[in-house]
Parts: C-alpha cells; structure tokens; sequence
C-alpha cells in the first residue's frame, strides 16, 4: 500500500466517521422542538463548530466531531503532498 492510499483511506474513515457522529449528536439538541430543516445541520459539515445548541451528551459529540474533521483535513493536505 502507498502513502497516498493510505493517507486517502484514513481521510475517508475519519470523514465518515465526522458524517456519522453529527447524525448522532442531532439527537442530543437542546430545543426537541426545531424544525427539520434544522436538524439536518447534523449531516452538513459545519454542525461541531456550534456546540451552544446541544446538549451535554452532544457537546461531547462536538469534541469527538472536530478530532476526527482535524484528523481527515490533515490526512487530505498530506496526501495533496506527499510525493509518492
């Protein structure tokens, strides 16, 4: 396996991984009462940069959510340069 697949493979996990914890801490917001196009911000890619709107179960979703954005974004900008 090359750097630049391996650095691909772990930039979708953790992509999905982002994708897939926003979906969950969309049950964690604090208003039960928001309209559904609300809640889909939790499938959008800007949904752990405001974690005011969740609870605390999904405050600690927020955390987990931007490790793995900052864990995929670099594997992206590392593949975008690695030589191989």
């Amino acid at each position: 396996m090359t750097v630049k697949l391996a650095l691909v493979v772990l930039a979708a996990i953790f992509g999905f991984a982002y994708w897939l914890t926003g979906l969950m801490a969309s049950a964690h917001l604090n208003d039960k009462s928001v309209r559904v196009s609300n809640r889909f911000i939790g499938a959008s890619f800007y949904w752990s940069f405001e974690p005011s709107r969740y609870a605390p179960e999904g405050v600690k979703l927020c955390r987990w959510g931007n490790a793995f954005i900052a864990i995929a974004t670099i594997s992206w900008v590392a593949w975008l340069f690695a030589l191989n």
